[in-house]
């Protein structure tokens, strides 16, 4: 890979996904943060024009690269999907429902991880819009993630690369607990791990061992500390295992105020965060896939942006 990346980015209208009427705001999550993530690029002048490749939806047989054929027969069930999004309510509505307005577009979501990754090896780097769902594991989902886009992703790119060494960065505040879970004991695949221990899912103790590089933080930790970390140790555990693909979750539920983080990372060092990834793997000639994963304040499309606008002018 050039060190001079001519960066992509993966996106499709249909990522935005709202649930019924009437439940519309339970859940945290901005379903438009894609797409309204867009619009503060344009506000700012800045293009994409050429660099955005429209997904297909993620197969069945994709899927049961790392999910169990039993568990995705099980998401045609309302009250499994309703306890995936952690909204019982929903547990009553329609499965055609839930499927097309949340489980569809999870699924291209997921082929759009698929597709960020085929591409980061031409173009350096490469941003699928959405996906990061990073606790989904192989025979359950939880937290608002039903397929593991990660999981899905590296193995398809290992059956056609024959990559070795898949390094996963995840940042998102969260514990990656379903890629870990996934990976326990799978030394092709190696997880580096920065989050909030006090927080979902605590330190998920079927999960913590598939952590190589584990980076635990106390509620309340600020952005210097926070960069000051990641600057310290992430660079040597690149080094260490010479990733032939770097995945990088970069969840912006890091950001002070976030209602489920409880970090107090300031908007400029969310930022320098993702500079710090992306210039590591980039200076080191190391293909990049990123993904957006979790965010939960009104901010969330704006640090989204911050970041698309940062890759868009590594070209």
């Amino acid at each position: 890979m050039s060190k001079h990346p001519n960066p992509v980015f993966v996106y499709s209208d249909r990522y935005t996904f709202v649930l019924p009427p009437g439940y519309e705001n339970i859940h945290h999550f901005d379903g438009s943060k894609f797409q309204r993530a867009l619009a503060v690029l344009d506000e700012r002048s800045v293009s994409l024009e050429g660099r955005v490749i429209e997904p297909v939806e993620v197969t069945r047989e994709e899927l049961e690269l790392v999910h169990d054929s039993g568990y995705l027969d099980s998401l045609t069930s309302s009250a499994v999907i309703a306890d995936i999004l952690e909204v019982g309510m929903l547990a009553g509505v329609p499965f055609k429902e839930l499927d097309e307005r949340a489980l569809a577009p999870m699924r291209l979501a997921t082929g759009g991880t698929i597709r960020a990754v085929r591409e980061a090896f031409d173009a350096g780097v490469a941003v699928n819009l959405s996906g990061g769902y990073h606790h989904a594991k192989r025979a359950n989902g939880e937290g608002f993630c039903a397929y593991s886009d990660i999981a899905v992703a590296i193995e398809i790119a290992r059956a056609e690369r024959g990559l070795e060494r898949v390094m996963v960065v995840d940042l998102d505040v969260h514990q990656g607990n379903g890629v870990e879970a996934i990976y326990q004991g799978d030394v092709g695949v190696e997880v580096f791990d920065m989050y909030n221990f006090q927080i979902y899912p605590m330190g998920d103790p079927d999960a913590r061992g598939g952590i190589r590089w584990d980076h635990p933080l106390p509620g309340g930790t600020e952005g210097p500390e926070y960069v000051e970390r990641l600057s310290a140790h992430l660079p040597g555990a690149i080094e260490e295992f010479q990733p032939q693909l770097i995945f990088y979750n970069a969840g912006t539920d890091i950001f002070a105020g976030d209602p489920l983080g409880d970090l107090q990372v300031d908007e400029a060092h969310v930022l320098e965060r993702d500079r710090l990834v992306i210039e590591a793997a980039v200076s080191r000639g190391v293909p990049l896939a990123m993904v957006p994963s979790g965010g939960y304040t009104d901010d969330s499309h704006r640090l989204l942006a911050n970041a698309l606008e940062l890759v868009a002018g590594l070209a």
